[in-house]
């Protein structure tokens, strides 16, 4: 799924570079197809800060005044270990590598546009980060939401800030992630008005809660956490920014993300929400949704019609196949052609009465009988694919919780390890969320009514994301159960059943007979 992430993030990129501006359009046409984050908050909500930590990186403009003053659209590209560096748009040929620089060329390039320290235009910048420590996400940082004109800057451009960003999060394929900062009353919040107002089911929308460890009164922040007030869809994030304290000593990402673990750790009106808070947990979350937002809207024919790429040697499913339907072993014939140093195989599989021959000629009598395998476990059980695997995953007789141990235990590691927290507390319904870490990766469910369900529904998360990314010993436990579920087992008749019966009764009583040998010897 990551891949194709990466080329929604590529396409992207093609459609800003391709882009024609004049038209008065904040972005072109082909956007409406694919999925981006555009980045909302007030001035002063940290919206800055958080999206440094997302990045990993300090790379933004910092002010007192609108430090935003136009669109950045931002692709982060994952990349293998190595450099990090940045590439604006307009400026194809240069690469940089000190972020510091980047800060300054985007005050510049809006400068240019701009024509004033204090303007503000709705033309993007367009950034290529490219880092080992980054998702493949696209998000865009919007202006700050504001109710005073600052400095020099005309009255309107109060109006102008919110015209531009509805522009944005209005597009039915924006995931709104609308950022309010802990210390606000979110019942008369605009960026909570106004982010219900453009998305009413909240389907799109994703709340971030800023400068908690600010708060006395902590009580009140769980009940926006635990969704007892100002409720969205989906629940909210806290998290814990940089100060500008800690940006004047130059702390850096890294240390503030440990520094804010151990705070929803070992605080203990936060310590059982741990599990799905901070920036860590919020990058994953946005990953999820903006996968989900593929599948369903972009990729959804190409991902489940694609076939496994998996090492699964189909000679054995086959004679797992035979065994359980007819109780009997494949038969495989191989033909040769050729003299002795330039030999082909060829090789036909007998499944009971069927015949299948292998699709090619080879050159190693192994390849020739997998390939006549696949040939006949394919025409026997069908194409196995993305699609057929995940819909085995939501019937209910298939036990993920149960899968998952499975896995742990066939790769010798940790068994999965379960966290679970209220995100909606009423006196009619209470929903829940769980996350569960398996092999030092964290899978996110999704909310449900009960605890035990939320748990499954992580577990679902966990083995969907397995299947997805190719883990051959996923894949091997799905088809060992699809065998099981879409096989009958066959029927041994009455005169087999009492053959081994007898023969149970024989080895018994032999078994019984030497120990009587045994102790006679003795005495």
């Amino acid at each position: 799924m990551e891949d194709l992430t990466s080329l929604v993030n590529k396409l992207q990129l093609a459609c800003t570079t391709l882009a024609d501006n004049d038209v008065g359009s904040a972005l072109p046409t082909d956007w409406d197809e694919l999925p981006f984050i555009a980045v909302m908050g007030g001035q002063g909500s940290g919206k800055s800060s958080l999206l440094e930590a997302i990045v990993g990186k300090d790379f933004l403009p910092r002010g007192s005044a609108i430090a935003t003053r136009r669109p950045l659209i931002v692709h982060l590209f994952k990349t293998e270990e190595g450099t990090k560096y940045a590439k604006f748009l307009h400026q194809p040929d240069k690469t940089y590598e000190d972020f510091a620089e980047v800060s300054m060329e985007i005050v510049d390039e809006t400068d240019r546009e701009t024509g004033s320290p204090y303007g503000i235009s709705s033309v993007p910048i367009r950034l290529s980060i490219f880092s080992p420590n980054v998702v493949n996400l696209t998000l865009i940082d919007l202006p700050g939401l504001t109710k005073i004109a600052v400095d020099d800057g005309s009255v309107s451009i109060v109006q102008e800030i919110e015209n531009m960003v509805r522009a944005f999060i209005e597009k039915p394929n924006c995931i709104i992630l609308a950022i309010s900062s802990a210390d606000q009353d979110l019942s008369n919040s605009e960026i909570v008005n106004i982010s219900r107002e453009v998305d009413p089911k909240g389907e799109r929308t994703l709340g971030v809660l800023t400068k908690i460890d600010l708060m006395e009164n902590r009580a009140s922040v769980v009940n926006i956490l635990e969704g007892r007030s100002c409720r969205f869809h989906f629940p909210w994030v806290g998290v814990v920014n940089r100060s500008q304290k800690d940006i004047n000593i130059n702390m850096d990402i890294i240390s503030a993300r440990c520094r804010e673990r151990e705070y929803f750790g070992n605080t203990p009106e936060y310590k059982h929400l741990a599990h799905r808070m901070g920036s860590e947990h919020l990058i994953r979350s946005l990953g999820k949704h903006l996968e989900s937002y593929i599948k369903t809207r972009v990729g959804g024919y190409l991902f489940t019609k694609s076939s496994i790429k998996s090492t699964v040697i189909k000679k054995s499913m086959l004679q797992s196949y035979t065994l359980r339907a007819y109780g009997t072993f494949p038969t495989y014939h191989v033909r040769t052609e050729g003299e002795p140093h330039d030999m082909y195989f060829e090789c036909t599989v007998h499944v009971q009465s069927h015949k299948f021959v292998s699709a090619t000629r080879h050159r190693r009598r192994k390849d020739a009988e997998e390939d006549a395998s696949d040939v006949a476990y394919t025409a026997l059980m069908g194409n196995e694919t993305l699609e057929t695997l995940l819909g085995l995953l939501n019937k209910d007789t298939i036990c993920k919780v149960g899968l998952l141990l499975q896995y742990a235990c066939k790769k010798k590691v940790a068994d999965p390890v379960y966290a679970s927290s209220k995100v909606a507390a009423g006196i009619q319904r209470t929903l829940w969320l769980s996350t569960v870490v398996l092999e030092d990766k964290t899978y996110i469910g999704e909310v449900a009514t009960t605890k035990r369900l939320s748990i499954q529904k992580a577990a679902s998360a966990a083995t969907s994301s397995m299947l997805e990314a190719g883990d051959d010993v996923m894949i091997k436990l799905l088809l060992a159960k699809r065998l099981k579920t879409e096989v009958p087992r066959r029927k041994r008749d009455r005169g087999a059943q009492e053959e081994d019966r007898l023969y149970s009764l024989r080895s018994f009583l032999l078994r019984i007979l030497n120990l009587c040998q045994v102790k006679l010897y003795k005495v």
